[in-house]
C-alpha cells in the first residue's frame, strides 16, 4: 500500500473514531481496522481507563464476521498479556511456552502455526491503557498498527474526557435540582447569565418573569439595599478577592420581600481580572424572623431581669422600713424595763400591719397570675364600695392634710366581688394620697357611661411621665424615686388593680399631662343588669364566747409558740405548747385538748401528717384542728382539708379570727 493511500486510510479511520463516544465502540472499530490492515485472523483488545479496574474495563474480540465482548477465558488470557505489555514499549511476539500455554488456549490458538502479536496502547503520559493482540498463522503486517494504537489512544482520551464532563454536568444538574438555594452563573464578558437550583421557589409563581440577566436580579433587590449590595459586590469583583457575601431583601413575585444570603465565587484570569462569578442565594427569612424573635425575647428577659433586681432591692428596703422601728422599739423596752402602751405599742402595731400588707400584696399578685382568684359576685351599690375604699385610706389622707372631694351619685350598681373591688379602688386612692404633696386635692368620682360604670381617682400630685404611661399597670413598675423612697411600695398595687378589674370584665387606664401635673386613673366596670342576683345579706359575725377552752399549740418556732400561748391564756384559755409532732402526741396523752393549733412546717413529721395521725386516734376525731402557717395558696388550703384540718389560717394571724374559730368548740 502506497504512503498516500496509507495516510488517507488513517485519516478516514481517525474521522470515524471522532464520531464515537464509547470506549467499547472505539476499541471495536480499532480491532476491525487492524484486522483489515494486517491480515490477521483474529484481533483481541483490552483497555482500562484511569480509575477503572480490569473487571470494569473494555474487552473485545473480533474476527472477520463481527466484534463482540470478550469471553471470560479471553479476559484471563488478555490479563496475562497485559502484565507483559506494561513493560513493553512496542509490538512484540509472544513465544509459545509451557508457561503461556493457557494464554494460547484462551485465545483459541490450537493450531501450532498460530502466533500472537501484541501491541501496547500507551497514553502520552507513558501509562499503558491496554493492548491489541493479533492472532495470525504468519508474520502479520504490523507496520501501521503503531499509528492505529496512537489514534485509539487519542480517541479514548477524548471519550474519557467527554464522559467525565458528562458525569460532571449530570452531577451539577442533579445538585441544582436537589438544592433549595437559587444558583447563578454570570459571565462578565459576554453578560451571559444562568439561573438554576431553587430560583423558582425563591421567586415563586410562573418561571416566565425570571429573566436570565443580571439586570433582573439587580431589579429584584430591595431599593434600600441596592446601592449597598452593588458597592460591596463591585469592590470584591475589582479587587483580588475570590469570594463575596451579602445579605439583602429579594422581591417575591407577590411583591413581598424575602431575606436572602448571597454568596459568589470569582473566577480570575492570569492577570487577576474577574471574568465570571458563580454564586448561590439562600432564603433565610425564617431564620431572620426567628433571630428577631430571639432578640425580642432576650430584650424582654433582660427587662424582666432588671425589674426583678429592682423589685428585690425595693422588697429589701420596704421590709427593713417597718422592721427598723420594731427592733428599735424592742431595744428601747429592754433598756427601760417598762413599756409605754400609748406610744410604743401603736408604733409596733402599725409597722407590723405594714409588713402584713406587703406580704398580702405578694400573695395577691401570685394568686392572680396563677388564676387562683375566685370572685364572689353580688349586686353592690358603687357608693358603698367607694365609702369602704376611702375608709382604708383615711388615715393617710388625714395625715397628709389632703382635701377629698367625692362625686358619687346614687343608683350606680355593679355585679362584683365586694372585697376585691374595695381593694382595687382603695389601692388607687392610697396611691393618690402617697404621690400627692401634703395639702393636695383628691377627687373621687363615679358615673354611668353607656353599659359601664366609670370610677375615677384624680389628684394634684407628682403626675406620670409620658414614657411610663404604657407600663404603669405592669408588675414591679415604679417611676424612679429618691434613695429615701419616701413613698414606699413594691410596685404591685396598680398591677393588682388591673388584674382584679379585668377579672370583673372591666378596664383601667391612666392619664396624666406630665410630671408635676397630677394624674387620673379610671376604672370601668360593666353595670349590673336587673336579671342578676340581688345582693346577699352579710354573714353574721361570729360570737366569741367567754368559756375557758383547752388548747394545744404546736410550732417549732419557740418564740412564736410561746407568744401565741400567752395571748390565748390572756383570753381566758388553758394552753400547752409542743415544738414537734412527737412532743404533741405525748402531751395529748395527759392533756385533754379541745382544740389544737398546728404549724405546717414542723421538722421530721409535718403538720399535715400530724393531723392525719390525730384523726386516726380514738377520741381525737372531735378535736378541732386549726392549721396556722405561712403557706397561703389555695392548694395549701385544699391539702389542709384533705389532712383533716377544720380551718386554715395564714400567719400572722388576726387574734380575733383565731378566737372566733376557737369559740365554736
Amino acid at each position: 500500500m502506497s504512503t498516500g493511500s496509507s495516510l488517507q486510510r488513517l485519516l478516514d479511520h481517525a474521522q470515524r473514531l471522532v464520531t464515537l463516544s464509547g470506549a467499547d465502540e472505539i476499541m471495536a472499530a480499532s480491532c476491525r481496522e487492524v484486522l483489515s490492515l494486517t491480515g490477521a485472523t483474529r484481533v483481541f483488545a483490552s483497555c482500562c481507563l484511569p480509575r477503572q479496574t480490569w473487571e470494569h474495563g473494555v474487552h473485545i474480540e473480533t474476527d472477520v464476521s463481527d466484534s463482540r465482548p470478550a469471553s471470560p477465558k479471553v479476559r484471563s488470557a488478555m490479563f496475562a498479556l497485559h502484565r507483559k505489555a506494561v513493560s513493553a514499549a512496542s509490538t512484540f511476539e509472544v513465544a509459545r511456552t509451557d508457561e503461556l500455554a493457557a494464554v494460547f488456549a484462551g485465545l483459541g490458538c490450537a493450531d501450532v502455526k498460530d502466533s500472537i502479536w501484541v501491541r501496547p496502547i500507551v497514553h502520552r503520559t507513558g501509562r499503558v491503557w491496554g493492548e491489541l493482540a493479533l492472532i495470525s498463522p504468519a508474520h502479520p503486517d504490523v507496520e501501521g498498527v503503531a499509528e492505529l494504537t496512537q489514534l485509539a489512544t487519542v480517541a479514548l482520551e477524548n471519550a474519557h474526557r467527554l464522559a467525565f464532563a458528562r458525569r460532571h454536568q449530570d452531577r451539577l444538574l442533579l445538585l441544582s435540582e436537589a438544592t433549595e438555594d437559587a444558583l447563578y452563573d454570570w459571565d462578565f464578558d459576554s453578560r451571559d447569565f444562568w439561573w438554576g437550583g431553587g430560583i423558582l421557589k425563591l421567586y415563586g409563581g410562573d418561571p416566565d418573569p425570571v429573566a436570565s440577566s443580571p439586570r433582573w436580579k439587580h431589579d429584584c433587590i430591595h431599593p434600600e439595599d441596592t446601592e449597598r449590595i452593588r458597592t460591596s459586590f463591585d469592590h470584591a469583583r475589582f479587587s483580588t478577592a475570590m469570594r463575596w457575601e451579602g445579605d439583602y431583601r429579594f422581591r417575591h413575585h407577590d411583591g413581598t420581600y424575602r431575606n436572602v444570603e448571597d454568596r459568589a465565587y470569582f473566577l480570575r484570569d492570569a492577570t487577576g481580572r474577574a471574568y465570571r462569578a458563580i454564586g448561590s442565594m439562600r432564603d433565610v427569612t425564617a431564620f431572620t424572623q426567628l433571630l428577631a424573635r430571639e432578640h425580642v425575647a432576650r430584650a424582654q428577659a433582660e427587662t424582666a431581669s432588671r425589674a426583678k433586681d429592682e423589685f428585690l432591692a425595693m422588697l429589701g428596703h420596704e421590709l427593713r422600713n417597718p422592721l427598723a422601728p420594731i427592733v428599735t422599739g424592742l431595744e428601747l423596752l429592754r433598756m427601760r424595763g417598762t413599756i409605754d402602751l400609748d406610744r410604743d405599742l401603736p408604733v409596733m402595731q402599725r409597722q407590723a400591719q405594714h409588713l402584713i400588707r406587703l406580704v398580702d400584696d405578694l400573695l395577691d399578685i401570685s394568686r392572680i397570675t396563677h388564676g387562683k382568684i375566685e370572685l364572689r359576685r353580688e349586686r353592690i351599690d358603687v357608693a358603698t364600695l367607694i365609702a369602704a375604699s376611702v375608709e382604708t385610706a383615711t388615715p393617710l389622707i388625714a395625715g397628709r392634710r389632703h382635701a377629698l372631694d367625692l362625686k358619687v351619685p346614687a343608683g350606680l350598681v355593679v355585679h362584683a366581688d365586694r372585697a376585691r373591688l374595695v381593694q382595687a379602688i382603695g389601692n388607687l386612692v392610697t396611691n393618690a394620697a402617697k404621690y400627692t404633696e401634703p395639702g393636695g386635692t383628691i377627687t373621687l368620682a363615679a358615673g354611668r357611661q353607656g353599659d359601664h360604670i366609670a370610677i375615677s381617682v384624680r389628684d394634684t400630685g407628682v403626675g406620670i411621665a409620658p414614657e411610663m404611661l404604657p407600663h404603669i399597670f405592669s408588675m414591679f413598675v415604679q417611676e424612679r424615686q429618691s434613695l429615701d423612697r419616701s413613698q414606699g411600695g413594691l410596685g404591685l398595687g396598680l398591677a393588682i388593680v388591673r388584674n382584679l378589674v379585668e377579672l370583673h370584665g372591666g378596664t383601667v387606664e391612666a392619664r396624666s399631662p406630665g410630671r408635676g401635673l397630677g394624674s387620673e386613673l379610671t376604672i370601668r366596670l360593666p353595670a349590673a343588669t336587673p336579671a342578676e342576683d340581688a345582693a346577699q345579706p352579710d354573714a353574721p359575725r361570729a360570737h366569741v364566747a367567754g368559756r375557758r377552752r383547752r388548747i394545744l399549740v404546736v410550732d417549732d418556732n419557740e418564740d412564736a409558740a410561746d407568744l401565741l400561748s400567752a395571748v390565748l391564756e390572756q383570753l381566758g384559755n388553758t394552753t400547752r405548747v409542743a415544738h414537734d409532732a412527737d412532743s404533741a402526741l405525748r402531751l395529748l396523752e395527759e392533756f385533754d385538748a379541745e382544740c389544737a393549733v398546728l404549724d405546717i412546717g414542723l421538722p421530721v413529721v409535718d403538720g399535715y401528717e400530724l393531723a392525719r395521725r390525730l384523726r386516726q386516734r380514738p377520741g381525737m376525731r372531735r378535736l378541732q384542728l386549726i392549721a396556722l402557717t405561712g403557706y397561703g395558696q389555695q392548694s395549701d388550703r385544699e391539702e389542709a382539708t384533705r389532712a383533716g384540718f377544720d380551718a386554715h389560717l395564714v400567719k400572722p394571724v388576726a387574734i380575733d379570727a383565731l378566737q372566733a374559730l376557737i369559740s365554736k368548740v
